[in-house]
């Protein structure tokens, strides 16, 4: 398990304080829960960088809030980059406790080659990276994994070809494209390619 991230009450408040804070390494961090006032913080900026980067916006971060070493965990909400740098400036946590059910997007990973696919006739066209699912904190995936192997020139899958997992509820729509397989200008029919994979 990842070593849970400090927050401290924040040492900057005006426009040059918190200037201030990110040049010594920390950065801003509002966490948010329904029923709950909004609460400001801090945190060391490069380790959390690091873990985002490793694990994406959609895993649950281990919090250990200070004073009082309370420890919490989070789920990110948004957050402000530099526009140069693309360096987090600001995030924002929404709290995640036992009883919470979570609705978030979790990333689409493709894997498997179509049998069918040749360069000069097809190509993989992802037309979906992420996936809106409800699920308890603790059957959170880190990815989905779609299988293109048995795509055939011309085919498409749908959320709904997809095999149901009891870990958690897809809430995109049934009818949503994920990915195809789409003929290339000079490419053949499907139906041409079926019998000539069939004749092989």
């Amino acid at each position: 398990m990842t070593p849970p991230f400090t927050l401290t009450p924040p040492q900057g408040r005006t426009k040059g304080e918190v200037k201030r804070l990110r040049l010594a390494g920390f950065i801003p961090v509002s966490i948010q829960h329904k029923g709950m006032d909004t609460q400001h913080y801090q945190v060391e900026a490069a380790p959390l960088q690091e873990f985002l980067k490793q694990h994406g916006h959609t895993a649950l971060v281990e919090l250990l809030i200070m004073p009082g070493e309370i420890r919490q965990r989070g789920i990110v909400q948004g957050l402000q980059r530099d526009a140069i740098s693309l360096k987090i400036q600001q995030l924002t946590l929404q709290l995640v406790r036992i009883e919470d059910t979570l609705k978030t997007q979790v990333p689409i990973s493709f894997v498997g080659k179509p049998a069918m696919l040749n360069p000069n006739e097809a190509m993989v066209i992802h037309q979906a990276d992420h996936l809106l699912i409800e699920c308890a904190q603790n059957d959170l995936p880190e990815y989905i994994l779609v299988d293109v192997t048995h795509l055939v020139p011309g085919g498409v899958i749908h959320v709904s070809d997809l095999a149901p997992d009891a870990r958690y509820k897809i809430l995109t729509p049934s009818h949503t494209s994920l990915v195809s397989l789409t003929r290339t200008r000079g490419g053949g029919s499907t139906a041409d390619a079926t019998e000539a994979a069939a004749t092989a």
